[in-house]
């Protein structure tokens, strides 16, 4: 392969890379934006829809900010670090059972 070809080459990759990081960009901002509206939409009445209220760290009215941003990164950020945070936030509410 020529100069040419290898250059053309390495702007595909770089090119496919940009891509595929707008890609990503774009799916975190739809998931925090729609998680953070089913956490919204929810609180009135069921206020123990986001991941504070359901684990337990925050009370109904309490936090609602938090709440709704952090189950919102959640969503955007799918299964896995939901099961990690959640496994955390449960490791955590143990401590506090045993010390308390």
């Amino acid at each position: 392969m020529d100069d040419i070809g290898k250059k053309q080459v390495e702007e595909d990759k770089k090119g496919r890379k940009k891509r595929n990081l707008a890609k990503r960009f774009i799916s975190l901002i739809i998931g925090l934006v729609f998680g953070g509206a089913i956490v919204w939409y929810f609180i009135p009445t069921v206020p123990t829809v986001g991941l504070l209220h359901a684990a337990g760290l925050a009370q109904p009215g309490q936090l609602i900010w938090a709440d709704i941003i952090i189950t919102a990164i959640a969503v955007a950020g799918g299964t896995k670090p939901i099961h990690e945070f959640i496994d955390g936030l449960t490791a955590q509410g143990d401590n506090k059972k045993e010390s308390g």
